[in-house]
């Protein structure tokens, strides 16, 4: 995987980043970890007998 044969380089570059720029870039990765949610549509049917 790119990020496991990279891990040290990209420690190093998150170290060397400002703390707002570091908080962006994880928050970035973590959407490759994260699973997103989606909204969903709910359709409320009621059965007249």
């Amino acid at each position: 995987m790119l990020l496991e044969n990279n891990i040290d380089s990209v420690q190093n570059d998150l170290h060397e980043m400002q703390p707002r720029d570091r908080v962006n870039a994880l928050l970035q990765f973590m959407k490759f970890v994260i699973p997103t949610q989606k909204a969903i549509e709910l359709e409320n049917r009621v059965r007249q007998e």
